[in-house]
């Protein structure tokens, strides 16, 4: 069987160009699928909260623990700013942090603040990491981090 690597070394940019689909053989679909399924079982058990968001801020995509953590339901979370659970003052410090990524190209590690649950309007301390989400042509398109407790 083929390296899961072997897949995206030879077509990088599946996702941009579906007439690549059509090039793949069986068996290379396969290992997608395979890919695929490990990736989603990951971020499905982790505990840490696992976050996408557009250039905006706005969630585009998180796992279960992420809701966990927020107290926000799936329908509620997506397209949220996570700013929008954070003091004013908070919020600023966390934009900065993911203004410098985005500046910098550096990813930022082990940020802590206190976000605020939806449930009870209670306060929870997080450690989160922010790392810029590019495309396949290098271009900035947002941000991927965890959240932990």
């Amino acid at each position: 069987m083929k390296n899961e690597g072997d897949i995206e070394k030879k077509n990088p940019i599946i996702k941009e160009n579906p007439l690549v689909i059509e090039k793949m053989t069986a068996e290379d679909i396969q290992a997608l699928q395979e890919h695929k399924e490990r990736y989603r079982a990951i971020l499905e058990n982790i505990v840490d909260g696992y976050y996408e968001v557009d250039l905006a801020g706005k969630l585009t995509f998180f796992n279960d623990s992420l809701c966990r953590m927020t107290g926000y339901g799936k329908d509620e979370l997506m397209g949220m700013s996570n700013l929008e659970y954070m003091e004013e003052e908070t919020a600023r410090r966390v934009y900065q942090a993911f203004n410098s990524v985005y500046e910098t190209g550096n990813p930022v590690e082990n940020l802590e603040y206190q976000i605020i649950i939806q449930r009870g309007r209670s306060r929870r301390d997080v450690e989160t990491s922010i790392s810029l989400k590019r495309d396949a042509a290098g271009r900035a398109t947002g941000f991927v981090g965890f959240y932990g407790i």
